[in-house]
């Protein structure tokens, strides 16, 4: 009886609402200028020399490269031209990124176009969804928040999928908000699909989000249990059908008709999405660095065993990895302002029965974030970047936070619970920017320390007025903003592509050593050695054989050509057997390889920074299974005839590459 008569209520407040849907909704002008100026300001960080360093992602480059040449490669998402091995990565993003290349031409800013576009639209959207449930002035600050985020600026600017990723979930949390509120299943069914959508982006990641989304519609949904569990019932089916449709495809085609699938064990898709892109993520270790890193990477081969422990470049797992170094810069600016606001909002208005729209809005980031949370302060394989799908999560917190404990200011009680939040971001700020010694953080740590003091410390006083109290307020939110603002800033000018996209200012190249980044510079094949491999391709089909992606993709970005990656993207696939290799190499499909050279070849007439260099490089090569100790390249290394260097490359510059001639 009393499950009927909350039904009942719900029922009435969902007529209601359509009522006042039904009269035109009047927006503030200061909101929608506002909301114009935000939007604006993330058109510019995400466009503003976009694609100025180059590709960054090379290894996705030469995809989409290799995808633009027929429908074959297109819908296997090969990585080479050849069709010999896929990308590690669903193709949807890559899809996206060849229409766009196709209808603009070839160029890092094509590729990059409808990652900066998703980061554009997330922000109104963002807005639009956090305003629904608690008010314009929350859902500007959330859509500023997220505008600056570094991690979304960054991400948004490169050709990695995460940014439509995060995109297409905000779409999905739209979609199960409206299903609840209108009881239509047609929104449910649309927000599975969205996921499914996502899957079909980044695999399992897109699955953190599912906790939210059920726990959501099942708590909150105006319908008896049975009905409930129909519903959700019938999306997870939606959701199965549009996340395994093409990975079944793949699986079910005949693997000699179809590109190997990179870094899987056996190739195949679905094993691909399960482990190495789902549970390798949480358990696993860190095995796929580029043989070529870019030159922030470059300091860390120097700590190599530190870096094979995964300890290195995204810290030790956690309950403070996200709010220290290297994650922290990413992510952790403003992460103390949303806890407390979500804890502040919780002990302001606990739940009561059944779920307002405002604790809804509430449960839906709560429950996102904290997902989230515990799979990056856990996971032991992972890039940076990837903390993205939390931001919109974060800044919504942050905002309703701020706005809901706005009004205890005036509490005697919990008058202290604001500025104390704003003095714990403030504090995670001084700690994230201690590990940095430039001219312009000596004089950023007390500005915004002493400013954010001040406006905490005087905002706890009750006999201010409520006006004066806003100013102080904004003022606090100003200058917490400025760091991640100017974090974000540093890489946009500096008009940076990397790989593995992370924000702030470059690692210290006093800390690499000059002769080590001149090298790191000259790891892409020069145009001598690609004249001479197309030179002397004769009726072979593949221009040349590498051991790993890393050396392909220049040759393909440059040619066209099919190059073969014979280890896959980092080296370790199990593709070929030496017996595989001798056959290929018997019938004329391949005969030149390009290998990475060993420490005791180069070694000898180098100077001591780069013999240093060179030591930590052959550790490399050797951890990642792509040196001598590989097969595959210990059986080229004694059976095909060395082409002298100066035959392909008469440069002075040093080079780490090998060519071999197995005819």
């Amino acid at each position: 009886m009393e499950q009927a008569s909350s039904i009942v209520k719900q029922e009435a407040g969902i007529v209601a609402e359509r009522e006042m849907r039904g009269r035109k909704e009047s927006l503030p002008i200061w909101y929608m200028l506002a909301l114009l100026l935000t939007t604006l300001l993330a058109l510019f960080l995400n466009f503003f020399h976009l694609g100025y360093g180059g590709y960054g992602n090379i290894y996705y480059a030469a995809a989409d490269k290799s995808m633009l040449l027929n429908w074959h490669n297109f819908f296997y998402v090969s990585f080479d031209p050849g069709g010999f091995v896929s990308v590690d990565k669903p193709p949807l993003a890559f899809w996206l990124q060849v229409a766009s290349a196709r209808l603009f031409g070839f160029h890092p800013w094509s590729l990059m176009l409808p990652q900066a576009l998703a980061g554009v639209l997330s922000v109104p959207l963002l807005a639009y969804l956090v305003r629904r449930t608690y008010g314009p002035v929350a859902g500007l600050l959330a859509a500023i928040t997220l505008a600056v985020t570094p991690v979304a600026v960054v991400t948004n600017r490169n050709l990695t999928m995460d940014s439509l990723l995060t995109f297409v979930l905000l779409l999905a949390a739209g979609a199960v908000l409206r299903a609840i509120e209108t009881r239509r299943l047609r929104w449910l069914v649309l927000s599975f699909a969205l996921v499914g959508v996502g899957f079909n982006i980044k695999m399992l990641d897109a699955y953190l989000v599912l906790p939210a989304f059920m726990l959501l519609y099942w708590f909150s949904a105006p319908s008896t249990k049975k009905e409930r569990l129909r519903h959700l019932g019938l999306a997870f089916v939606v959701l199965l059908v549009v996340s395994f449709c093409w990975i079944m495809a793949v699986d079910l085609t005949p693997a000699a008709q179809r590109p190997f699938v990179g870094s899987s064990s056996d190739n195949s898709e679905l094993q691909l999405a399960l482990f190495y892109n789902g549970g390798d993520r949480f358990v696993g270790d860190i095995k796929e660095l580029s043989l070529f890193p870019s030159p922030e990477l470059l300091a860390m081969q120097k700590a190599l065993p530190k870096f094979a422990q995964a300890d290195f470049w995204i810290g030790n797992p956690g309950l403070f990895r996200l709010v220290t170094t290297p994650m922290g810069d990413e992510i952790g600016w403003l992460l103390p302002l949303a806890i407390l606001g979500l804890l502040g909002v919780v002990w302001d208005k606990p739940s009561i029965w059944p779920l307002s729209r405002q604790q809804q809005g509430l449960a839906l980031w709560g429950i996102w974030f904290l997902g989230q949370f515990i799979f990056f302060t856990s996971a032991s394989f992972m890039h940076q970047y990837y903390v993205v799908v939390m931001a919109p999560a974060v800044a919504a917190l942050l905002a309703i936070g701020i706005v809901t404990t706005w009004q205890d200011v005036t509490s005697r009680r919990r008058r202290w619970f604001l500025p104390l939040a704003l003095l714990l971001t403030v504090v995670v700020q001084m700690v994230l920017l201690a590990s940095y010694f430039s001219d312009w953080e000596r004089w950023l740590m007390p500005l915004v320390l002493v400013v954010a003091v001040l406006a905490g410390g005087l905002l706890y006083f009750r006999t201010m007025s409520s006006k004066r109290r806003a100013w102080l307020l904004g003022i606090g939110l100003g200058i917490v903003l400025i760091t991640p603002t100017i974090w974000s800033a540093i890489s946009v000018f500096s008009g940076r592509s990397d790989a593995f996209p992370y924000a702030g200012p470059d690692v210290e190249q006093s800390q690499l050593g000059n002769e080590a980044v001149q090298m790191q510079q000259e790891q892409v094949p020069d145009p001598e050695l690609i004249q001479y491999l197309l030179a002397h391709q004769g009726h072979a089909r593949y221009l040349a054989a590498t051991i790993d992606s890393t050396v392909a993709a220049p040759i393909i970005l440059g040619t066209d050509k099919p190059v073969m990656a014979m280890g896959g993207y980092a080296g370790g696939d199990q593709i070929l057997s030496v017996t595989h290799l001798q056959q290929l190499v018997a019938n004329g499909t391949v005969h030149y390889f390009v290998l990475p050279q060993t420490f005791q070849e180069s070694g000898a007439y180098l100077s001591p920074g780069l013999i240093e260099y060179q030591k930590n490089y052959q550790t490399l090569i050797d951890t990642m299974g792509i040196g001598n100790s590989n097969p595959l390249v210990s059986w080229i290394r004694t059976s095909c005839t060395e082409v002298p260097e100066q035959t392909w490359h008469s440069s002075q510059q040093v080079t780490l590459l090998d060519v071999y001639d197995c005819a």
